[in-house]
């Protein structure tokens, strides 16, 4: 079967439903992350699901790394974002511009981050805002950069990673 025609999974189910409401925001007390030059909120959680709102600032760069427990899919919303799946550019660089309407060329785009997947981003000078809809694996969802396998985001990162409980070993 052609990947163009095969059914939906369910993170791509959820994502569809999710993309239909009329805006839902149930974001948990607990639901704002800000970690170095990135800020998350957690827009959305039920069971193990959740949808998070992410921002970088200009010229952030979010290093190649894995979420072993956390299928993906992330959606370009606006700014100069250039995403990169198993190390190769997941679209050519410089092709984010804003478009006559005041839009962006990629607004909408989505990409799947399967678990264990290797992904990471550069952005540009506007900085930038993606959603990342998820299916957590295992355990309670959280910000995804505790289930994080690969370089940290900022020395408060690198501590909590350290600081840990239960080691990810994959």
């Amino acid at each position: 079967m052609s990947e163009q025609f095969r059914p939906l999974d369910y993170l791509e189910q959820f994502a569809s439903w999710f993309h239909q409401q009329p805006m839902i925001l149930s974001c948990p007390f607990e639901g704002a992350a800000f970690v170095g030059d990135f800020a998350q909120l957690v827009l959305y959680r039920q069971g193990q699901y959740q949808v998070q709102l992410g921002l970088g600032k200009s010229f952030a760069e979010i290093p190649d790394h894995r979420h072993p427990d956390v299928d993906t899919i992330l959606v370009y919303l606006t700014g100069e974002i250039y995403f990169r799946l198993d190390g190769k550019d997941a679209w050519e660089r410089g092709s984010v511009v804003k478009t006559s309407d005041n839009l962006s060329s990629h607004r909408g785009r989505a990409l799947r981050v399967i678990p264990g997947m290797l992904h990471g981003a550069t952005f540009g000078e506007t900085g930038g805002a993606f959603l990342s809809i998820q299916h957590w694996l295992q355990g309670t969802p959280k910000s995804v950069e505790t289930n994080w396998i690969g370089p940290p985001l900022s020395e408060e990162h690198d501590r909590a990673l350290k600081a840990r409980t239960a080691p990810l070993v994959y």
